[in-house]
């Protein structure tokens, strides 16, 4: 009988350790992956935020490229600065008028 059961444990034993085996390696590649500061996933969501960034910033240099151009239009070139003056502000030479026509509605 006590033979019996010292086999029975022998048999027991390689599957309790092939399941701590599988549990422990599965609790190791959780934290590998989801690790504060450290685990992949932070990582990733770190790696998308630079990308974000760096779209960004670029988007700000040709920006600020295409305002340069505009400053120095406007620095250099008087009709551009007068055709500016005009479009966004309405502005007028002397003796100058403004008529506005509208469409006529068609009638009903």
């Amino acid at each position: 009988m006590r033979h019996r059961q010292l086999r029975d444990q022998k048999r027991r034993n390689p599957r309790l350790i092939a399941l701590i085996t599988v549990i422990i390696s599965l609790l190791l590649s959780l934290y590998i992956y989801f690790a504060p500061e450290k685990g992949i996933y932070h990582q990733k969501k770190l790696q998308k935020k630079i990308t974000e960034l760096v779209d960004k910033s670029q988007h700000l240099v040709d920006k600020n490229q295409q305002l340069r151009k505009e400053i120095q239009k406007l620095e250099n070139n008087d009709d551009y600065m007068e055709e500016i003056a005009r479009k966004k502000h309405g502005l007028l030479k002397k003796n100058e008028m403004i008529f506005e026509f509208t469409s006529a509605k068609k009638k009903k």
